[in-house]
């Protein structure tokens, strides 16, 4: 029914904390399609999306640690559905579990995972997909990913450096991440992340604000280089400027630029968030719809 924190590591916070909101929300329902609900403890409960005649629902539960421990989604789309059930496993004490080497601070840390199963149905085909985490030695984890459709089988393995308890960097393929650092309670200060292929080489070296308990960025610099085709070749750094509810006021990068203007509920989470933006060379705004939510309080 909740998970049961044991310190102040930012990974081991609740979901609406890593979603920047206060108070005990119970439901957030948004002009999108979505709806989640939440436990009295901060964590997703349950979510519902309908969008464009495709429906999706998964249901949460967590083990008697507070841990996630399934997630089972029914997905339809026309006549057809499939139902995909995912399984959490831990049995790496103290140690912050890197899930994915895509998008590191969207997907994030999890604290002592050991595998994660997903089980789907779909038409008259069953698939099978599993992560196990597997600590050679203190500094060095293995990712090692099974695929099955039926009983076709495939594996695959990445290894990623550790520094102690956290993830400090990998190369796989050609992607990369180097440069991790950390604040004191986890959060992600820096990193790097990127890819170098065969005359291409792109990175992102990004760095965020630790003042906060929500993980923001501060700046994301993109630069490419194209040995075969220089005129290809880029640099420039995105800056990100918040308010005094830690929500996104500006953004620019590239020439571009993005501005937000927030409505807020008594409990300060924003009911009306209105984006307008300005790409390189355009010399007036153009504003979109406003995204709308509606909150619920336990």
């Amino acid at each position: 029914n909740g998970s049961k924190t044991t310190n102040d590591n930012y990974w081991e916070k609740s979901d609406l904390v890593h979603m920047n909101i206060k108070g005990k929300v119970k439901t957030i329902t948004s002009n999108s399609g979505l709806v989640m609900s939440f436990n009295e403890s901060g964590f997703i409960s349950s979510s519902e999306s309908n969008l464009d005649g495709s429906s999706s629902s998964s249901i949460y539960t967590y083990n008697a640690n507070g841990q996630l421990a399934t997630i089972v989604t029914t997905s339809s789309n026309g006549s057809s559905q499939i139902i995909t059930t995912t399984t959490y496993e831990y049995n790496n004490p103290g140690k912050y579990i890197l899930k994915s080497t895509a998008i590191i601070d969207l997907f994030g840390l999890s604290p002592n995972l050991s595998s994660v199963t997903t089980i789907s149905t779909f038409y008259k085909e069953d698939t099978y997909a599993k992560y196990e985490y597997i600590f050679k030695d203190a500094s060095t984890m293995l990712i090692v990913y099974s695929f099955a459709i039926n009983s076709n089988i495939s594996k695959d393995s990445s290894i990623i450096q550790y520094n102690g308890n956290y993830p400090s960097g990998w190369s796989n393929q050609g992607d990369f991440a180097k440069n991790i650092t950390y604040a004191s309670n986890g959060m992600f200060k820096t990193f790097t992340n990127g890819y170098v292929g065969t005359s291409t080489n792109y990175s992102e070296a990004r760095t965020f604000n630790t003042k906060n308990d929500y993980l923001m960025p501060e700046s994301v610099r993109e630069t490419m280089t194209d040995s075969a085709t220089p005129s290809n070749n880029y640099s420039y750094t995105s800056t990100y400027t918040y308010n005094d509810k830690n929500d996104i006021t500006e953004t620019s990068g590239d020439g571009s630029s993005f501005q937000y203007n927030y409505e807020y509920d008594s409990m300060g989470n924003w009911t009306s968030s209105t984006q307008k933006y300005k790409f390189k060379g355009a010399t007036e705004w153009t504003t979109r719809n406003p995204e709308t939510r509606t909150i619920t309080y336990w």
